[in-house]
């Protein structure tokens, strides 16, 4: 069974602290195989969310700057609330 205690720092990795949790691999509170697993699976979705995210910032946004004419907002904001919107549900799950 895995105590509460796990399962809370499981978590947390995902708040962006998943990347701290490997370094910290001799620390008996974050050296659980539980732990460890979803600190991983936090920084790699991390990493390609940023990578991705400056890809369109830096390339694509550009295209997109047509404003939609009843919300008075351009696509590039809407997609940038969407890449937004996307990270926190990751955290969230």
């Amino acid at each position: 069974m895995i105590s509460q205690k796990i399962r809370n720092n499981a978590s947390i990795a995902y708040f962006f602290l998943g990347w701290l949790f490997l370094l910290a691999k001799n620390n008996p509170n974050f050296s659980d195989p539980f732990i460890r697993q979803h600190a991983k699976i936090a920084t790699k979705g991390h990493i390609l969310f940023f990578i991705t995210y400056f890809f369109y910032a830096h390339f694509l946004s550009g295209l997109f700057s047509y404003s939609l004419p009843v919300l008075q907002i351009t696509i590039d904001r809407c997609i940038d609330i969407t890449f937004f919107a996307t990270l926190t549900l990751f955290i969230v799950q």
